[in-house]
């Protein structure tokens, strides 16, 4: 089963790569990134006697395979290099960063091998668009995603 979702970046990401301390060139946001975000929205989501019954069953173990695997669609796009501090320009050295620029649209596509993943799955995603984001610097409002229903 094959579920797919829109989304476009409304605000810069500061996403970084494969290595940490660079960003990926094209730069894309990653799916073992969204599968990091979703593990943890897993754990916040369910309550602490069943929160790893849970986890193992959506995102797998070391001795289970996952239950969704996750892949996106999203055109590539060049890097901006910002100000990471714009109100502190005046007369300091300007600290610059690389961001994923907005808005850019996402296609989320989530392989459920069963069914009975998809309820769960809608719950962790739904809450993930609504409070998370993408990247570094999320508290102030960076790498926020927007989500268009069908």
């Amino acid at each position: 089963m094959l579920e797919t979702l829109q989304v476009t970046l409304v605000t810069p990401a500061m996403i970084g790569g494969v290595e940490r301390s660079s960003c990926d060139d094209p730069a894309i946001v990653r799916p073992p990134a969204i599968r990091g975000m979703l593990h943890f929205w897993t754990r916040a989501l369910c309550d602490k006697d069943h929160y790893r019954e849970v986890e193992v069953d959506l995102w797998g173990s070391t001795e289970r395979g996952q239950g969704i695997s996750i892949s996106t669609r999203q055109s590539p796009c060049q890097r901006e290099e910002r100000p990471l501090f714009p109100h502190h320009q005046g007369g300091r050295r300007v600290e610059t960063t690389m961001m994923l620029p907005n808005p850019k649209p996402i296609e989320l596509r989530f392989r459920l091998l069963h069914g009975q993943h998809r309820e769960k799955l809608q719950a962790v995603v739904w809450t993930w668009l609504h409070l998370g984001s993408v990247g570094r610097r999320a508290r102030r409002g960076y790498g926020s995603l927007l989500w268009h229903p069908r």
